[in-house]
């Protein structure tokens, strides 16, 4: 549908209602309920998912995987199953303010200002690069790049999410007031910086998806994503403390 201007590309803004209305309406209930390092790992269904969809034929995209794509992708989908099962499977119910203190030092706000700063400057050198129309410069490499910088984005997506969602959660309880919640620097980077990092997510899987196969793209994706997410999980939620060496 590209020749198309984008507000006729009907399976476009059906994919972009999905991701951007859909999604976050499941994952609100997912995150309110699990710890990030349980629900990332379950994201990896996406891929399969989407592999057969691809293989399939389903909305006019038709891919075949190579024998070695499918044992790749077995193996993601069996790294799920076994991430999911030794992961942590109870949410966290710690106090906001301990949240709070570990958002705002390190070792979470140097990874967070780092990751933001290298998500900021491809964003910004990939929309540069569009504006001036170098399709030369459009190489695998750098849709790989634009896929994994996705992930990035959707992992810092998912943790301002459960971060927002667990700050609602604790002033519906009485335990804080709006007032004191809203003076919280870990909220005001959340409301701040989410909007622009979810765009930024768009945007590169925009670009991702329009240069590159689903067979290869979506795997760096959610790779990236899932492994960031639980990354974000365990700096700032300390979701695998109490779990043994073995897990």
């Amino acid at each position: 549908e590209s020749p198309l201007p984008y507000y006729l590309q009907t399976r476009w803004l059906l994919g972009t209602l999905m991701l951007t209305v859909l999604n976050p309406f499941l994952d609100a209930g997912a995150y309110a309920l699990a710890p990030l390092a349980l629900i990332a790992p379950l994201g990896g269904l996406t891929l399969l998912i989407s592999v057969l969809m691809a293989r399939f034929g389903f909305a006019g995209v038709q891919e075949t995987p190579t024998l070695v794509q499918w044992m790749f992708f077995v193996g993601i989908c069996a790294s799920i199953g076994m991430s999911s099962a030794a992961g942590p499977h109870e949410n966290v119910n710690t106090d906001l303010l301990v949240i709070d203190a570990r958002f705002t030092q390190a070792p979470f706000w140097p990874w967070y200002v780092l990751t933001i700063g290298i998500l900021s400057f491809w964003t910004t050198l990939l929309a540069q690069l569009r504006n001036h129309h170098c399709n030369e410069a459009y190489t695998k490499q750098v849709a790989l790049t634009d896929a994994a910088m996705a992930g990035l984005a959707g992992a810092h997506a998912a943790m301002l999410f459960k971060l927002i969602l667990y700050a609602a959660h604790t002033y519906r309880s009485g335990a804080y007031t709006l007032h004191a919640i809203r003076s919280l620097p870990s909220i005001a980077v959340s409301v701040w910086t989410g909007i622009p990092v979810v765009v930024a997510q768009l945007y590169l899987l925009n670009a991702a998806l329009s240069r590159t196969s689903i067979c290869l793209g979506v795997p760096v994706y959610l790779s990236v994503f899932s492994l960031l997410t639980m990354a974000n999980g365990c700096l700032l939620f300390h979701e695998i403390d109490g779990l043994g060496s073995t897990r």
